[in-house]
């Protein structure tokens, strides 16, 4: 609609009445495909985990906060690399270490 391709797409703001929304709006988009929205939410604060996406670690770290839907995480990484957010619509998977 906007002439804009999603993988040009670094940030999405959505409006959320129920916290189940985000996640279908997310798939609805095409940012990830239907039924793969996840649930990142048993990731809670001080759990060490890693994300990776095709067998491949990314990142490493201990969980800060997650977002209210579970879709999305923020990490405190590993080696000084700083805080990041991970979503889910990244193609990305993450599981405890």
């Amino acid at each position: 609609m906007a002439g804009v391709a999603l993988d040009e797409i670094d940030i999405v703001e959505l409006y959320d009445c129920y916290s189940f929304t985000a996640m279908i709006t997310l798939e609805d988009y095409g940012f990830c495909a239907k039924g793969e929205g996840g649930d990142w939410s048993n990731f809670h604060r001080g759990k060490h985990v890693q994300v990776y996406r095709d067998a491949e670690v990314l990142a490493a770290g201990t969980v800060d906060d997650t977002m209210p839907d579970g879709t999305g995480v923020g990490l405190i990484q590993e080696k000084e690399r700083g805080s990041r957010l991970f979503h889910e619509s990244e193609q990305l998977r993450i599981r405890k270490a």
